[in-house]
């Protein structure tokens, strides 16, 4: 599950809120959430919203949750707008563990034949999933790998990437042939099947990173970067390159190790690149108030990088803890959530502006109240369309199971 070892504890949470609601202190926000999809948790639906939506060119939104349905194995869910306003909510997948998989992870991620894609953690080290539309609305699940143990890769903490040829990408947390994690591709046969091959085991070297709970991300020259939890030279965790060599192999570099303590540590998700190759990201932990940053590696001509802290967080009223990638809008700006902190203690969606000196102002777009309003956000936030955002959490609603929430300007 992402970052739980990380989080505070729901006691204190509670208290945040409490004194805040006894204080007097619940105001209106500059923004409307509107909570579109409460959870329900049981055997009716699921709980726990862990991994970010993907909203559609028509509006349609899926996304997973941790929990809840058949035995508390997880759900795929989709929500679709009503012509006169509201969501119509189903579910149109209940994992049932065993070969089929439970616990979903991650991204999720479309085909353009429509297939949708995704990954689970648990049974027998995890599996990958096919999810395929029929005709008459409802959809067809195949487990197309089941990951395998040591040295292969197993136990993905992160969801997928999809290139252009309908290859998969994806991380472990552990397996390789160091034990500490690993890239992997799928790629489809003619016959339907797939085939898997691991383009890097961590740990292949002193100082190399370790563990990843982070999908991997492309450049347009075909690079894939990353994030690894610990390992590197401080053993706070790396960002990492991928580079492919003409003979199929892949070459890691890394690009900069964490220090921990005043700098930040522990990276959980996945980063971003701007159009300048600029890649932007979150560290869940240290910095000067101990409640994690946003950084910034820029490269140099010699080929080193030049990492930069854009904001720290921890202070009274801001985020705390960041467990999410970051979104960027039309204007440049950059959105993302913590998982705690905030107004009330239960989390907040905060935003990044880029200033003419280069520095970064943030500011926290919305502090979520920890009641029917969601509580621990866990994902980030995915742009639909008109600039809306949409996300969800990890508790809080009519069922206390998590949210599916808008965020209109």
């Amino acid at each position: 599950m992402r970052g739980i070892s990380s989080r505070l504890p729901f006691a204190f949470r509670g208290f945040v809120i409490a004194a805040a609601l006894i204080l007097g202190t619940v105001a209106a926000q500059a923004v409307n959430q509107q909570v579109i999809y409460n959870l329900p948790g049981g055997s009716s639906g699921g709980a726990n919203a862990h991994s970010n939506l993907v909203v559609t060119s028509s509006g349609l939104i899926y996304g997973t949750a941790a929990s809840g349905g058949f035995k508390n194995n997880g759900t795929v869910f989709e929500l679709r707008p009503k012509a006169g306003g509201g969501w119509n909510v189903r579910t149109i997948h209940f994992f049932k563990g065993g070969s089929d998989g439970y616990n979903p992870v991650g991204n999720i991620v479309f085909d353009a034949s429509g297939n949708l894609y995704g990954a689970t953690s648990s049974d027998g080290g995890g599996t990958v999933y096919q999810l395929a539309p029929n005709g008459n609305g409802s959809w067809t699940l195949r487990t197309i790998y089941s990951f395998q143990s040591y040295p292969n890769a197993n136990t993905p903490y992160a969801g997928l990437t999809i290139d252009a040829s309908g290859n998969l990408y994806g991380t472990t947390n552990s397996g390789g042939a160091n034990g500490v994690g690993a890239i992997y591709k799928l790629s489809p046969n003619g016959d339907g099947t797939w085939s898997e091959s691991v383009l890097y085991s961590f740990g292949s070297f002193s100082g190399d990173g370790q563990y990843t709970w982070a999908e991997p991300v492309f450049d347009a020259a075909g690079n894939i970067y990353g994030t690894t939890v610990l390992g590197g030279a401080y053993g706070s965790g790396t960002v990492y390159r991928l580079s492919p060599n003409s003979d199929g192999t892949w070459t890691e570099t890394i690009l900069y190790s964490f220090t921990g303590q005043a700098d930040q540590g522990v990276p959980k998700d996945a980063v971003w690149l701007d159009s300048s190759g600029n890649i932007f990201g979150t560290a869940s932990a240290d910095g000067t108030s101990g409640a994690g940053t946003v950084f910034e590696l820029s490269s140099n001509s010699n080929g080193s990088w030049t990492e930069k802290t854009l904001h720290t967080f921890g202070a009274v009223g801001d985020g705390y803890r960041p467990f999410s990638n970051l979104t960027p809008d039309a204007a440049g700006n950059l959105y993302g959530t913590t998982y705690v902190g905030g107004a009330y203690g239960a989390g907040c969606v905060y935003r990044l502006h880029p200033g003419a000196d280069g520095r970064w102002s943030e500011n926290v777009v919305y502090s979520f109240t920890g009641l029917s309003d969601g509580n621990a956000p866990a994902t980030g936030v995915t742009l639909g369309g008109k600039g809306v955002f949409y996300g969800g959490t990890e508790l809080g609603g009519s069922a206390a199971m998590g949210v599916i929430y808008a965020l209109k300007p």
